[in-house]
């Protein structure tokens, strides 16, 4: 018995410190059917052509267009931004001049693109039939014949439900978006030097849910889809067994952009959201500790088959946006649109409040907020708010701070604000608040007024202990 319990304790060591040594470790990932949980993915789609006189041009690729639509548009979705325009580029359709100018403007990942022509684009039909239904067909085998797929028909207008000023029917009629039908789609991708059929699972959209249409043809033929899928891997890392949740956010269907999402679990609290016990949501690029040492989420492949993680070693003032790390530097935009960094005096406790004008619960909590400055006015507390905007017209917030007397330091930015707290410290709903040490160390992040007040008892705790130690 003890030979073996002798050879276990050599491999536990032997694996500790082969993961020590090693920089790069790579997490497989299965697709999982359904939504990241307490997310939403979805894609929009392009129109094709639909300029008066284009009607020939627009369908003579496709075979299979039923008889019965009295109107019908292509619209169709790219899997990697840019491998259409790269194509005509190869082709000479395309200027080089040109094609850098759209590299840079639209942010294309040339790395990402396919050397050869690859059926990258998912083509839709959208109609209505002379029955008055709503008919879509994806050419889900990209061979460019409807007349092999599934026919999809929905109500041209929904009962009980009416459209508003900007032509949406909004978060009422999410039930009915969630029931809607799902389409299995087959696109190739170029991926790790290869070009691989890649599969996932859409479900069409017909109905203007919580994006605008751009404009009358948009609103006639709307088509978004929602992406029923994310990605599940597991590993054990330093004896911690610990999931991996992985979704596309936003509107891709690629794996590796900016907006995908990383969803940490395992047994240990400092993964897991302290208001709500919920995994916390991690981007691409950011830390996280683990048994005192310090990971990167890296990267992950554009099809979302393996997460990369980077093990940094021992943390050491590890910056990051958790309780624990140390926070990133503080700085942004007054209302006056000069540069704000915020530098603390030594001994001081920092408080970030991050909120917005168009917030329902962080304009409640602004008592909460005006009663806890004037507590701690003549202590060592600083208390900092940034407003997230929706856009850069500054009016309302203006109004609000004037309104409310809100005196302490305010800052602002919007979603194409240049350097963003929001993203830097992962801020995902409003009101949160984080309370930073002195040492710049994040002791405590929350959202919500219950949040606000386990802070505020936290903050109590520091200072009292800092008056025994005097």
């Amino acid at each position: 018995m003890r030979p073996i319990l002798i050879i276990l304790v050599l491999l536990i060591l032997c694996s500790a410190h082969s993961l020590a040594q090693s920089k790069t470790i790579a997490i497989p990932l299965k697709s999982v059917r359904g939504y990241l949980p307490g997310s939403y993915a979805m894609i929009g789609t392009g129109i094709s052509n639909y300029f008066a006189g284009y009607e020939q041009q627009e369908f003579a690729p496709f075979k299979g267009i039923p008889d019965d639509l009295v109107e019908k548009k292509i619209r169709f979705h790219d899997f990697v931004k840019g491998q259409q325009t790269y194509e005509n580029y190869k082709k000479g359709r395309i200027k080089t001049q040109d094609w850098q100018v759209m590299v840079k403007r639209l942010r294309i990942d040339t790395t990402q693109l396919s050397p050869y022509p690859i059926k990258n684009r998912i083509n839709i039909l959208i109609g209505r039939d002379r029955q008055e239904r709503k008919v879509i067909i994806i050419d889900t085998n990209n061979n460019q014949d409807f007349s092999d797929d599934q026919v999809l028909t929905y109500p041209v207008t929904l009962k009980d439900h009416k459209l508003d000023e900007r032509g949406m029917y909004g978060y009422a009629i999410k039930p009915i978006v969630d029931s809607l039908p799902t389409v299995d789609v087959t696109v190739e991708v170029y991926t790790k030097g290869q070009v691989v059929n890649h599969h996932v699972r859409l479900q069409p959209n017909p109905y203007p849910y919580i994006v605008i249409p751009t404009g009358p043809v948009d609103a006639q033929f709307y088509l978004s889809a929602a992406i029923d899928e994310h990605r599940h891997g597991s590993t054990t890392l330093f004896g911690n067994p610990i999931e991996f949740l992985v979704g596309s956010g936003g509107f891709n269907l690629q794996y590796n952009t900016s907006s995908t999402e990383v969803r940490l679990s395992q047994p240990a609290s400092s993964l897991l959201n302290r208001s709500t016990s919920e995994p916390i949501t991690y981007r691409l690029g950011q830390n996280f500790l683990l048994a005192d040492h310090l990971f990167t989420l890296n990267r992950v492949t554009s099809i979302g088959d393996t997460l990369y993680l980077e093990h940094k070693g021992l943390a050491k003032q590890a910056i990051g946006f958790q309780e624990g790390f140390y926070a990133p530097s503080i700085i942004g935009s007054t209302l006056d649109n000069k540069r704000y960094e915020v530098v603390k005096q030594p001994g001081e406790y920092l408080v970030l409040d991050f909120w917005g004008s168009w917030c329902g619960p962080c304009i409640a909590m602004i008592p909460h907020l005006k009663a806890f400055a004037n507590r701690y006015a003549a202590k060592p507390v600083r208390l900092v708010s940034i407003a997230r905007e929706r856009t850069n017209d500054l009016t309302t917030l203006r109004q609000f701070i004037t309104k409310y007397e809100l005196n302490w330091q305010q800052l602002w930015e919007y979603p194409m604000s240049t350097n963003s707290l929001v993203k830097d410290f992962a801020i995902e709903a409003f009101p949160t608040t984080l309370l930073i040490a002195p040492d710049g160390r994040i002791l405590h992040r929350a959202t919500g007024e219950t949040g606000f007040a386990e802070l505020e008892s936290k903050l109590e705790h520091e200072l009292a202990k800092n008056n025994k130690t005097k």
